[in-house]
């Protein structure tokens, strides 16, 4: 979902879009759009998320909860960053500190003491240690669906949201076409 908000949505530098649903219909939103939307998102899912907001530094960014433990979340930096990137994703309160957000409050009393994934920008390689090689859009099978994802990738040379470890089925640290070679008997293997 994080990664859905940071594809589908810019963010607004004019400032008039900070309504999750100004933003949905205009593609732009503030960190309040961003924030909103990512915890109706969420919550949608079954998964508890608040939001945590600092005048110190004028921004709103996410608490989320997972596996039990409560994480920092911010869609909006990590959006505004040169090529999106995972850096503000599942923080504990000291990377929170290290990367910039000071002061911030929430209508919720929490700790996010966790330092499970801080320092992780590589958020596929937490989710390749899950998922096996080929199955690039994580659903748990490597079938039609990675080898349309993984062709795109490749025909159009643009960065699409998917497992570039996972994608990257031959394993020689390139994905190009050998990759859907290997692909496609992978999932005539499967049926």
């Amino acid at each position: 979902l994080h990664d859905y908000i940071c594809k589908e949505f810019s963010y607004d530098e004019s400032f008039l879009y900070a309504d999750m649903y100004e933003m949905i219909k205009n593609g732009v939103g503030t960190c309040q759009a961003y924030t909103d939307l990512y915890v109706a998102l969420l919550r949608e899912c079954g998964i508890e998320s608040h939001f945590v907001a600092s005048d110190t530094i004028a921004h709103i960014w996410n608490y989320v909860k997972v596996d039990g433990e409560w994480y920092h979340s911010d869609a909006t930096w990590d959006d505004l960053l040169d090529g999106f990137q995972h850096r503000h994703f599942l923080m504990s309160d000291l990377a929170a500190v290290d990367k910039g957000h000071v002061d911030w409050y929430s209508p919720v009393d929490v700790i996010c003491d966790s330092e499970k994934y801080d320092g992780t920008a590589d958020i596929n390689g937490i989710l390749h240690d899950k998922y096996k090689d080929g199955d690039v859009d994580h659903d748990g099978v490597c079938d039609l669906s990675d080898l349309l994802l993984l062709r795109k990738r490749i025909e159009k040379k643009e960065q699409t949201f998917l497992c570039e470890r996972c994608a990257d089925v031959t394993g020689d640290g390139i994905v190009d076409l050998k990759d859907i070679e290997a692909l496609r008997k992978i999932t005539v293997t499967n049926k």
